[in-house]
């Protein structure tokens, strides 16, 4: 963990002198004036979402408590990054054993495409940690079997799916194997299908307020249809 977050912090330090690191482009730059504008108290798009909301909600947080900067939130993102790691570490030492926890931490905390996008204002600083917590805490539940582990796994994926709603494909498959390959029963597994749908809801009300029934976002349908020219 220490390892991870002193490279994070040191590779955002060193961005401040990229031109790029006040000035982002593309994606970074829709996040950060979505964010300015949720923190200034205005509406940045009509309709339903087009990109699932999570990440510039978190970016508009950090606008409206501690102003428009672009150091404090990179900073923040490093912190997460490095919780990513400690997340792999534990994963890792409860699926097999310390020492292969141990390396899998090591590989993450120096692997230089995460430390990069840790320090990019992109959804992936935000989703894979998510990611990770959800899958620590789904081992959890295989091993306990109980409602409590369940609820936390559910809401995990679920603030995973409204930052990036492809994680909501893998869900049949994960139940299936919380029933074959560990002790959850029914009760728990329902438990765990209710609290993820507890952060999608909110999104999806707002969607079908603004006249569809989108579920989270309706960026998938673009994205799949230019990737596949």
């Amino acid at each position: 963990f220490a390892l991870a977050l002193g490279l994070r912090v040191a590779h955002v330090l060193a961005y401040r002198a990229s031109p790029l690191f006040e000035e982002p482009q593309m994606d970074a730059l829709y996040h950060v004036e979505w964010a300015r504008a949720l923190a200034a108290g205005r509406e940045y798009q009509d309709g339903p979402y087009f990109r699932a909301p999570l990440y510039p909600w978190l970016l508009g947080a950090v606008f409206a408590a501690c102003g428009d900067g672009l150091l404090l939130p990179r900073l923040l993102q490093a912190g997460l990054g490095a919780l990513g790691v400690l997340c792999t570490y534990c994963i890792a030492r409860r699926a097999f054993d310390r020492t292969t926890g141990a390396l899998a931490g090591l590989f993450a905390a120096t692997h230089w495409t995460a430390i990069f996008y840790d320090g990019e204002l992109l959804l992936e600083a935000l989703a894979t940690p998510l990611y990770l917590a959800a899958l620590l805490a789904t081992l959890r539940l295989a091993q306990s079997g109980s409602t409590r582990s369940a609820l936390v796994a559910g809401l995990l994926f679920g603030l995973s799916a409204i930052c990036r709603p492809n994680v909501l494909i893998y869900l049949p498959a994960l139940g299936l194997y919380l029933l074959l390959a560990g002790r959850t029963r029914w009760r728990p597994l329902c438990a765990f299908g209710l609290a993820t749908l507890i952060p999608i809801a909110p999104v999806s009300a707002i969607n079908l307020a603004e006249g569809d029934r989108v579920l989270i976002s309706y960026q998938g349908g673009v994205n799949f249809w230019i990737g596949n020219n």
